[in-house]
């Protein structure tokens, strides 16, 4: 039996237009332009984007460093992108 070295889901990050991301997680990398290139903007290792991308979210406690890091994407990033505004409302 093999190992699979890939830990993430097969869900693909990187998106088009007619294939949104599935979670706000894997929304907010996409924007960054990736795996690697969200990890390396923050300043994280590529490990916590991944556990981030296969918990769907970002952690609370990182959400303003990635708000603050999103200002260089065009357009910026904003706290409703943290959001997913599908999610029901209780």
């Amino acid at each position: 039996m093999s190992r699979n070295s890939n830990p993430l889901p097969e869900t693909p990050v990187e998106t088009s237009p007619e294939t949104p991301p599935q979670t706000v997680a894997a929304r907010i990398v996409a924007r960054f332009g990736g795996l690697s290139a969200c990890a390396r903007t923050i300043g994280v290792p590529v490990p916590t984007v991944q556990g981030w991308l296969r918990r769907g979210r970002i952690p609370a406690a990182k959400q303003a460093l990635v708000l603050a890091r999103g200002t260089v994407l065009d357009p910026p990033l904003t706290p409703g992108d943290f959001f997913d505004a599908g999610a029901p409302v209780e």
